[in-house]
């Protein structure tokens, strides 16, 4: 339960964001850019819409990354959870006399 709640479903949350980056179009304050414009932001930032589109980009494919890394860790360490857990519920054969 631990990895699941640890691993997968951030994972899963960080793996969409990524998508959702990577798929929608570059955005300045809120609203949408189209080819040609120019973001400015805080008086001295200025972004065009190639550079925004470029790190969005980016960021989506480290956001997928490191989503689809924890949803494989988390999902390995709850899996081996459960397979001990099943293997402590086990019964024990008892071992004969004299061995």
């Amino acid at each position: 339960m631990t990895g699941l709640l640890l691993g997968v479903i951030p994972g899963l949350l960080l793996g969409g964001w990524g998508l959702s980056m990577m798929l929608s179009g570059p955005d300045c304050g809120g609203e949408a850019m189209r080819d040609g414009d120019i973001c400015l932001q805080r008086h001295t930032t200025r972004y065009d819409y190639d550079e925004s589109k470029r790190n969005d980009l980016i960021g989506g494919i480290i956001l997928v990354s490191v989503g689809g890394l924890l949803t494989v860790v988390g999902g390995w360490f709850g899996a081996s959870a459960a397979h001990q857990k099943y293997k402590d519920s086990l019964p024990r054969l008892a071992r004969p006399a004299g061995s």
